[in-house]
């Protein structure tokens, strides 16, 4: 699911921005920035919020079609985002062959001590 991998990517960018914008814009009304162009960073703001939601649909879209839904579904915590995390992180199932011990997928994941 290498498409499913990019799509969190972007998502996360995407995420990424639209925070900073926010943030921008919380630190201008606080300090009362006049010089600050709050309609500008308001703007962006909104663009960079609908394109995250426009991924998140695709996301959740590519998510309740993969095999591996109706079992992820079940976990407590777990939802079609962060399903699309773990699918993508996986990836295909030639990918997951190769990861086939907790030890081997805990080491592609980067989360090894080592």
């Amino acid at each position: 699911m290498k498409d499913l991998r990019w799509m969190v990517d972007t998502y996360e960018v995407v995420q990424r921005h639209r925070i900073a914008f926010g943030n921008r814009i919380d630190a201008a009304v606080r300090e009362a920035d006049e010089h600050s162009d709050l309609e500008f960073y308001r703007t962006y703001y909104q663009k960079f919020y609908d394109i995250e939601k426009g991924i998140a649909k695709s996301i959740e879209k590519a998510v309740e079609s993969h095999r591996v839904w109706p079992w992820l579904s079940q976990v407590r915590g777990i939802g079609k985002l962060l399903a699309g995390r773990l699918i993508g992180l996986v990836g295909s199932d030639e990918d997951m062959a190769k990861r086939d011990t907790p030890s081997k997928l805990v080491s592609f994941a980067g989360l090894a001590p080592g």
